[in-house]
């Protein structure tokens, strides 16, 4: 069977020690980099209470922004955007982005009890058409996007 769960993750899982709650399969999906490392230990804890759902044998799959993503480049040239070294405020919804390397996610994951099955940047490059007139000067009015994202997967032994 299946059953899906939204919770705010930055809390701890209220576990019913009678039944099983723990879960196959946790799913942080461009989580991580809305919390930022401005308090490193928010992070670190929200990381700890998603270990803390999944169930022995349990995967944890993880996808957030990866370091020089194109975003990353174009909030580093606004001013007062960036709030912290890689942690950034966007400008049309107020919330925080943070840009991951490999080695910091893979300290995060396994200082927290996982194995690494996979860890990986993924790249994906595509057009984005504009009406300004930069856009319009180059390629025909698209602009070359690279976006580049962390991809991994981690177990609990």
């Amino acid at each position: 069977s299946v059953a899906s769960h939204v919770h705010d993750i930055r809390q701890p899982w209220a576990l019913d020690e009678s039944a099983d709650e723990r879960f196959d399969l946790v799913l942080l999906l461009f989580t991580l980099s809305t919390i930022g490392p401005c308090n490193c230990e928010d992070m670190k804890q929200t990381v700890i209470n998603a270990v803390n759902m999944l169930r022995q044998g349990g995967v944890l799959l993880f996808r957030d922004y990866g370091r020089y993503d194109d975003d990353q480049l174009q909030l580093n040239s606004i001013p007062g955007a960036q709030l912290h070294n890689n942690f950034y405020l966007r400008d049309d919804s107020s919330t925080g982005c943070y840009f991951f390397d490999l080695d910091e996610v893979r300290e995060l994951f396994v200082g927290a009890g996982l194995d690494v099955l996979q860890l990986e940047y993924t790249t994906r490059s595509y057009k984005k058409t504009g009406k300004s007139s930069k856009d319009l000067s180059k390629n025909g009015g698209a602009a070359e996007r690279k976006r580049i994202f962390v991809t991994s997967r981690f177990r609990k032994p």
